[in-house]
C-alpha cells in the first residue's frame, strides 16, 4: 500500500502536470528542492505572488474552500520565515547561544512551507481561484523576537490543521492534512527542542481544535 507521502506526491506531480505541461517546476515529494533550497531568494511558489485565476468553468472541487483558507494562512507562514531569511544571519542566532545550525533550520522550514504552498495550490480545482498572498508586517524587531514568534505561529498551525482535518470532505484531502501536520510537528519540536530547551512532549495527543477558520481570523493582525 503506497504511503501517505507518495500518494501525495503523485496527486502534486499530477495535477501540476495537468495544469502546466510545459513548464517544470519542483514537485514536492519527488525533488529535495523543498528542503535543500538555501540563500536569500525566494523559492518556488513563493517568487510568484498573483492570484491564479480559474482556467475552466464549472463545479468547485469539493474540498477548495478549504484549501483556498489553507492557503491563505500557508502565504503569511512563507512569508513570515522568507522575512526571517532575509533579515537575519547565522550570527544573529548564535549571538543569542543559540545552536550554530538555527539559521539553517530556518531556511529548512521556510522550503517545507514553499512546499506546502505548492502543495495547496495543486489541490485547489481550475474551477476556483488560487490565493495571492498579503502583505504582511510581523512585528519582528530582532532575532529573539522573531524566534518567539516562529514558536507561536508552529503551536498555532497544528491546532489548524487539527480543526480543517475535521471539516475535510474527502480521504485523500484528511491524509494530506495529516501528513503537513506531522512536518508542522517537527518543526514546532525543533524549536521547543534546540531554541527553548524543554521537552518537547505534552501528553498522549495535541488539541484538536474545530474552529479552524477562528485561527485563520487570527492572522488578520499580520496582515
Amino acid at each position: 500500500m503506497p504511503s501517505i507521502r507518495t500518494t501525495l506526491a503523485a496527486l502534486v506531480a499530477t495535477s501540476l502536470a495537468t495544469a502546466a505541461p510545459t513548464v517544470q517546476h519542483p514537485v514536492p515529494g519527488l525533488s529535495d528542492y523543498y528542503s535543500n533550497f538555501r540563500g536569500k531568494e525566494v523559492p518556488y511558489p513563493g517568487n510568484l505572488t498573483a492570484p491564479i485565476l480559474p482556467t475552466t468553468n464549472g463545479t468547485a472541487g469539493p474540498d477548495d474552500l478549504l484549501y483556498q483558507n489553507l492557503l491563505a494562512a500557508e502565504w503569511a507562514i512563507f512569508s513570515f520565515y522568507q522575512q526571517g531569511v532575509e533579515l537575519f544571519n547565522a550570527s544573529s542566532f548564535t549571538a543569542l547561544k543559540l545552536p550554530n545550525t538555527t539559521y539553517d533550520r530556518i531556511q529548512e522550514i521556510r522550503d517545507n512551507e514553499a512546499g506546502h504552498l505548492a502543495i495547496f495550490q495543486s489541490q485547489i480545482s481550475s474551477n476556483s481561484i488560487k490565493p495571492g498572498p498579503c502583505k504582511y508586517a510581523f512585528g519582528v524587531t530582532s532575532a529573539e523576537s522573531f524566534i518567539v514568534t516562529l514558536t507561536l505561529l508552529e503551536i498555532a498551525s497544528m491546532a489548524f490543521l487539527t480543526g480543517l482535518v475535521q471539516q475535510a470532505n474527502t480521504a485523500t484531502t484528511r491524509g494530506a492534512l495529516t501528513a503537513v501536520a506531522e512536518t508542522e510537528s517537527r518543526h514546532n519540536t525543533w524549536a521547543l527542542m534546540d531554541i527553548w530547551n524543554v521537552d518537547p512532549f505534552a501528553g498522549p495527543t495535541d488539541t484538536s481544535f474545530p474552529y479552524a477558520n477562528q485561527i485563520l481570523d487570527s492572522t488578520n493582525q499580520f496582515i
